[in-house]
């Protein structure tokens, strides 16, 4: 550095005294380099502490699992499907898969090596992420990674030719061999990789994405996994308890839940699934009791709330009920399962303004959620909404475009708002997604027959007939296709064939009328 001339500055300074106090900033900044650099040394060391060491802690607390890159052979590259697209193939259905598998349980972290964002220090060689890897091997922390390769076995080299080979490495290695999809759905054999791989990672969740159609086998499997000593022998069987639950198994289900806190005293949603099993029962004093010891241990489980609640709309109390299921929602604001529950119970009480609230509120959350639009059409048909019955209808059918029953209620809702010819196409699409099912063909001749369409409507109702021969409930809407038609007679025979099996029933009484309008021989 320059040597600054002093004797100069203060002849300067004493031609012109305005720049004394440049002189003076000079000298101070000269003097204090030093300390001024040891102090922003401090300061950046601070800093990248404060952020580095929470980051350390928080990937040591948490139980990651790192989705590598799968070889894949390079005629499927060449279509696209590289290592990274088949690995983020896995992750969309792990996070499916995990979404679906109910389980109070927190699910470990999982990520595709490819969507981990890696930070370094430029020109170091040195980056958090190797820096994270060597203190997680340090504290025995090592994460779980998921590798593996498609193997071509079949020409041509397709995925649909490809078997799926995954290696599961954490402290032991396992290994995962799928066979080719061939034509099978792609996603489902995804899935079932993913379930397959969870039952090394994450048994309890494995269990409940493998389960067959038997329950029995399921639970079976969740008491095994306890059995054999698992850390999660608790969450095991208070899954098992929960599924025996549903299936209205009480007294067994208080027995898994017992044994559950035999494991661990303390758990809280073994405690929640025996009040659950106990109101079932109808023992509401010990379900109380439970909910009571579940809410000590964890005062701000929204679960809990919610269970007290039942508790209280299983006692009479609705205004009990109403108010622990909004505390449940103002813990779990996200859980539309709280939502839709607290906005019936608000129906129950006599709220409907408060209920549809909450299930507009429902929307605000996931605006493709097919249970708010359920709710919200239960209550337009209460206030005699046709039109608002009619939309919340569509927006479930296009949410649910394969499911025939919902464009069956979208279809019931357009005849209610005289929207025949919407109405016809509606169940159309239902009879094309479940031919077998007559109903659906019952409002297709509906439909037909608002629109005066006699030939269509007799086709559908005599389809109708054919499908379920013992219902002669037809017989009064063949009558009025053949009405329509002009066939009198045939309409008559039809109509005195459901007057006699059901006289006392109000069509009963039309179709008398239909015949004595109408006499056999007349024209339309």
């Amino acid at each position: 550095m320059t040597e600054i001339d002093h004797s100069a500055l203060d002849e300067d300074l004493a031609q012109s005294p305005r720049l004394r106090w440049w002189t003076r900033l000079i000298r101070l900044i000269e003097g204090k380099t030093t300390l001024i650099r040891s102090i922003l040394f401090n300061v950046l060391v601070v800093l990248a502490m404060i952020v580095i060491v929470p980051v350390i802690l928080s990937e040591l607390a948490s139980d990651r699992v790192t989705i590598t890159s799968i070889s894949v052979p390079a005629a499927l590259e060449e279509r696209g499907l590289n290592g990274t697209v088949i690995g983020n193939r896995l992750w969309d259905a792990w996070s499916k898969v995990t979404d679906e598998v109910k389980a109070a349980k927190e699910t470990r972290d999982v990520l595709p090596s490819s969507q981990r964002i890696e930070f370094s220090i430029p020109d170091s060689g040195i980056s958090f992420e190797s820096l994270i890897h060597h203190v997680r091997a340090f504290f025995g922390r090592a994460e779980t990674r998921i590798s593996g390769e498609l193997t071509c076995v079949a020409d041509p080299c397709t995925i649909e030719n490809s078997a799926l080979r995954l290696r599961i490495i954490d402290k032991d290695i396992h290994v995962i061999d799928l066979p080719p999809p061939g034509n099978g759905d792609i996603n489902l054999w995804f899935r079932k990789a993913v379930a397959e791989a969870l039952m090394f990672i994450d048994p309890v969740r494995g269990i409940l994405a493998l389960r067959s159609e038997s329950e029995t086998r399921t639970i079976a499997e969740l008491r095994r996994l306890a059995r054999e000593g698992h850390p999660d022998g608790a969450w095991a069987l208070t899954v098992a308890a929960q599924l025996t639950t549903d299936r209205k198994e009480y007294d067994r289900a208080r027995k898994l839940a017992d044994e559950a806190l035999r494991l661990d005293s303390h758990f809280v949603d073994a405690l929640i699934t025996r009040a659950a099993a106990e109101l079932g029962a109808g023992d509401v004093a010990e379900a109380r009791k439970s909910i009571a010891e579940a809410l000590r241990l964890s005062p701000r489980n929204a679960q809990a709330y919610k269970w007290r609640g039942e508790i209280a709309a299983h006692a009479g109390d609705p205004k009990a009920a109403v108010t622990d299921l909004a505390r449940a929602v103002s813990l779990q604001p996200q859980d539309i399962d709280l939502h839709f529950r607290l906005g019936m119970l608000q129906r129950e009480a006599g709220d409907p303004m408060a209920a549809a609230a909450t299930f507009d509120g429902m929307l605000e959350i996931d605006p493709n959620s097919i249970i708010a639009h359920q709710a919200l059409s239960l209550m337009a048909i209460e206030k005699g909404d046709i039109a608002g019955l009619v939309s919340h209808k569509m927006e479930i059918a296009r949410l649910a475009p394969k499911d025939a029953e919902a464009m069956a209620q979208l279809g019931n809702a357009q005849l209610l708002a005289k929207q025949f010819d919407a109405a016809r196409a509606s169940f159309e699409s239902a009879v094309q997604l479940a031919p077998a099912q007559p109903t659906y063909r019952l409002g297709l001749g509906d439909a037909a027959l608002a629109l005066q369409d006699g030939t269509a409507a007799l086709a559908a109702f005599k389809d109708v007939q054919r499908l379920d021969p013992l219902d002669r409930r037809i017989q009064f809407r063949l009558g009025r296709a053949l009405m329509v038609l002009g066939q009198t007679e045939q309409a008559h025979a039809a109509f005195r064939s459901y007057i006699e099996a059901f006289p006392q029933e109000p069509d009963a009484t039309i179709a008398r009328a239909l015949i004595e309008a109408q006499p056999a021989g007349s024209s339309n």
